[in-house]
């Protein structure tokens, strides 16, 4: 999931941290502002990241 600002990402990542298994951190990565990856409480992976100002 791609998201346009770090705290929309945030808001999200936290929602789903509830009862999952943090995979990856949130945190700023080479193409990204904020990136990070869970597996929820049903075993689904999450990618989650923020669209960086050179993407586009």
């Amino acid at each position: 999931m791609r998201g346009e600002t770090v705290e929309e990402v945030t808001g999200l990542w936290d929602k789903l941290c509830d009862g999952a298994a943090v995979v990856v951190p949130m945190g700023p990565a080479g193409w990204a502002p904020a990136y990070g990856m869970v597996r929820d409480r049903f075993g689904v992976v999450w990618v989650l990241d923020v669209l960086g100002e050179h993407a586009g």
